[in-house]
């Protein structure tokens, strides 16, 4: 139960500090800083950089496991050259959507 309390909380903690980097560098100038003064228009930049910052963490925290963790558990020592990118593009995938 502490470790399942710990891991969301660093969660929680890392979420929101990508949220305010996020509003910070602001690329696209979706959003105001400071936020609109409407409760409507707030609540729905409020989820969006909410949503947003939730993507790059789950990335960030897939990225780390499916690196570190599986390799481990498969063998894969340091010296290995073998990694598991998430983000890599499925070939299978490719071949499936090249086809219809």
């Amino acid at each position: 139960m502490c470790l399942n309390c710990g891991f969301r909380t660093l969660t929680n903690l890392e979420q929101q500090y990508i949220a305010n980097k996020i509003l910070k560098i602001n690329e696209r100038k979706r959003w105001s800083d400071p936020p609109p003064t409407d409760p409507t228009k707030r609540a729905l930049q409020d989820e969006e950089i909410f949503q947003t910052a939730k993507l790059v963490n789950c990335g960030h925290f897939m990225s780390a496991i499916m690196g570190d963790y599986v390799a481990g558990f498969l063998g894969a020592s340091e010296g290995c050259n073998w990694n598991m990118n998430a983000f890599d593009v499925c070939s299978h995938l490719q071949q499936l959507t090249n086809f219809a």
